[in-house]
């Protein structure tokens, strides 16, 4: 499946440049290596102790189009406790195609947007996964953001639509700052600092998925929890970058607090650090 995913991708990068009239450049690879203090991830903490998490992209321009193309995205437990159980590891291997577009409406105003069909693997050990014979899962993804030089709205949507048909929604602001730049004008090396705030919200089945039912009634589907959070980035050459990110991590519905139990945390503090590698 997944190499007829890749294949259609190739077919459909020449069919749409010999309609647009452009030459497809040779595939950029882009691989990003991180270590997590933990990992988030819709609204709960899923694993509060050390992660790695790769992610791999390989992608072609395709002109006024943007560009498309296939990622990987593998994410291991660094120890081997997961929630309130002792067992195996958490470890999830995920597949995806995507399609971005920046259009540029000035010089300094650029809407950026991303689609994504998300494939993903878990082993069966794995709640909600554990006992079906189906471990996977799939969902759509939305990434948009409006890149300006005051704030910077962005928003994510994910739908799943297999084991838990829900929808989950995150919406922040962030502002980019350029600290120093060690390089010079012919070879640019900035270091640039982004605090950002971001709150996330779904549907009633997304808190079900995450907090468990509860026994009257449905979640108050308002805004599940709050990330608020700084991130650095620093670009040593060209094709290498390294990065930073501390984040405060809460939730605030009442409902979804009264549902976490064992070591998902209502509140937490994480940290990542990582480097990109981009050809």
């Amino acid at each position: 499946m997944k190499r007829s995913v890749a294949l259609a991708i190739a077919v459909g990068v020449a069919a749409v440049s010999a309609v647009a009239g452009v030459d497809v450049a040779p595939f950029g690879v882009n691989a990003d290596l991180q270590f997590r203090s933990a990992y988030h991830s819709r609204m709960r903490v899923a694993e509060d102790r050390p992660v790695a998490v790769v992610d791999v992209r390989m992608h072609a321009d395709v002109g006024p189009f943007g560009r498309v193309g296939v990622m990987h995205w593998n994410y291991s437990s660094l120890c081997n406790r997961r929630s309130h159980i002792h067992r195996r590891a958490f470890n999830e291997v995920d597949f995806a195609a995507f399609w971005h577009h920046d259009l540029e409406l000035s010089e300094d105003f650029t809407l950026s947007t991303e689609f994504m069909n998300w494939w993903i693997t878990v082993p069966q050990n794995i709640e909600p996964y554990r006992g079906d014979s189906d471990n996977s899962s799939y969902e759509l993804w939305y990434v948009g953001s409006f890149k300006n030089p005051y704030v910077v709205p962005s928003a994510l949507i994910r739908r799943g639509l297999i084991n838990a048909s829900w929808v989950y929604f995150q919406y922040g602001l962030s502002k980019p700052f350029e600290v120093c730049d060690f390089g010079d004008a012919g070879n640019p090396r900035p270091l640039e600092v982004t605090p950002g705030f971001f709150v996330e919200t779904g549907s009633n089945r997304l808190f079900e998925s995450r907090f468990g039912k509860k026994e009257s009634g449905k979640y108050h589907t308002g805004i599940g929890s709050c990330i608020a959070q700084i991130s650095m980035r620093w670009t040593a050459t060209e094709n290498l970058s390294f990065h930073a990110m501390l984040q405060q991590f809460g939730i605030v519905s009442s409902d979804a607090r009264d549902g976490v139990h064992g070591n998902y945390r209502r509140d937490f503090t994480m940290f990542r650090f990582g480097m990109n590698l981009a050809f």
